[in-house]
């Protein structure tokens, strides 16, 4: 499809950790300064009903971003959406998509080892745009990390059956950041599991709905998802045993 160039929306852009800040109206891009086929993506979604602004506050923490940046330099392309997409999914998959797809035409890559992340309701824009790239785009995603899935996982927009054995097959793996009140038999959880989607549990010591997102940016671990950290704090996070 015909895309238009990611540089023609651009409103402001500033340097940070080892490569650019670009805002967008609809999301902040980082682009590192050296991009080479091995290059990897991130997609991160916020929480929130749906709107850019929340009661008047931004559904991204741009603060924690630009913390996540300066501290860790991350080698990755980087989109972070403004909004979670709520209960109406689409456009904002497919939109968001269309900006990671734009920047990977600018550099003459391919989207590979895409990391999917969001926080509260953006969970679940994440863990149904793993399904949705795959279908819709051939696009695979390595990994997804939900910060405290919102609603504890009560909302109906998670992917059907069909969907999660697509993802499984593939061999995406969804890390679930969230409170000890959650374990392997919430039949979310079940269904994914039943489904043959690798469903890791991470048990957060500050447990605190947005601390868990604060903290998720603060220890890094979107780097460690990419692959560029070895490991996440032993200390904040507790991986909790998988039942067979």
């Amino acid at each position: 499809m015909s895309l238009p160039s990611i540089f023609e929306g651009i409103q402001s852009s500033t340097a940070i950790g080892a490569g650019t800040w670009y805002n967008l109206r609809e999301a902040v891009v980082y682009i590192p300064d050296d991009v080479n086929s091995e290059t990897r993506s991130v997609l991160y979604y916020p929480g929130g009903n749906g709107g850019i602004m929340e009661y008047g506050v931004p559904a991204l923490f741009t603060y924690s971003v630009r913390t996540y940046l300066s501290e860790y330099s991350p080698s990755s392309i980087m989109v972070f959406w403004r909004s979670s997409g709520g209960n109406e999914l689409f456009p904002t998959i497919e939109d968001s998509y269309q900006v990671l797809e734009s920047i990977a035409r600018e550099y003459n890559i391919a989207i590979h080892d895409l990391v999917l992340a969001g926080s509260s309701n953006g969970g679940y824009a994440a863990v149904k745009a793993a399904a949705y790239f795959l279908e819709a785009h051939g696009v695979p995603t390595s990994r997804v990390l939900v910060y405290d899935m919102g609603m504890s996982f009560a909302a109906s927009i998670l992917p059907s059956a069909e969907e999660y054995q697509n993802i499984a097959r593939v061999g995406t793996e969804l890390f679930l950041f969230d409170q000890k009140d959650i374990n392997y038999q919430h039949p979310k959880l079940k269904k994914m599991t039943d489904n043959g989607v690798e469903v890791q549990l991470i048990y957060c010591t500050k447990d605190e709905h947005c601390h868990i997102t604060w903290d998720a940016f603060s220890l890094g671990t979107l780097s460690w998802a990419t692959g560029e950290l070895d490991h996440i704090s032993e200390e904040a996070y507790t991986f909790a045993e998988r039942e067979s």
